[in-house]
């Protein structure tokens, strides 16, 4: 998961999330269940909060629930199960613009957060996110925000001539809510100013990757 210049690939950002202590899974086993599922591979026991909501391609909710979940020290447990397919109802074109976003709260906020479609990539309706990004920083990071109009998949960060470490990268994200990326600057080769970083980073998404011009 790691290049020759020490730089992460796609595949170490993700391990940070499957291998991560207290980790939420899904599981569909057909068109209609998805079971959410909890491991805890810590000492103590975990208590918690799983929230979804099944949106369209713009974010918009079509439904949202939360359950809490406890579990014990070193062990898994599958939590409940949704039936997803009601939200297309045999509508194959409707199946394409859904999807579902989840995330699981601890005692000190988010601890993870993920989405999934139901049709193979390449078939669902992705609109333009019109992805923006804004970045400050202070004495030890630079700070990237990013924010988008429509639904985000498979976000990647990257920068052209540049070297440097994203704290997170390959991320979903849901329309009009922030995501926040770090860069630590004791990590960096050379000071860089805002500009530069600016002009040097760009980001693409499953939408921009099967819209190329």
């Amino acid at each position: 998961g790691i290049d020759y210049y020490g730089r992460e690939k796609a595949l170490h950002y993700y391990a940070k999330h499957f291998y991560s202590p207290v980790l939420l899974s899904i599981n569909q086993f057909d068109e209609h269940k998805i079971l959410f599922n909890i491991s805890n591979e810590t000492v103590s026991p975990f208590e918690g909060e799983i929230c979804y909501s099944v949106r369209d391609s713009l974010s918009n909710i079509i439904e949202k629930d939360s359950r809490k979940v406890s579990i014990n020290c070193l062990s898994s447990s599958d939590v409940f199960f949704i039936d997803i397919s009601q939200y297309w109802n045999n509508d194959h074109n409707k199946k394409r613009e859904i999807y579902l976003s989840y995330e699981l709260l601890g005692k000190t906020g988010r601890l993870s957060q993920s989405s999934c479609i139901f049709v193979p990539l390449k078939h669902f309706a992705f609109q333009n996110p019109d992805i923006k990004i804004k970045i400050t920083e202070d004495k030890e990071f630079y700070r990237i925000i990013i924010t988008s109009k429509a639904y985000v998949k498979n976000a990647c960060l990257d920068i052209t001539d540049l070297d440097c470490t994203f704290s997170d990268n390959w991320f979903d994200l849901n329309a009009f809510e922030e995501k926040e990326i770090t860069i630590n600057k004791a990590e960096c080769e050379i000071s860089y100013s805002i500009e530069q970083l600016y002009n040097q980073l760009s980001i693409i998404s499953a939408y921009s990757l099967m819209n190329v011009d």
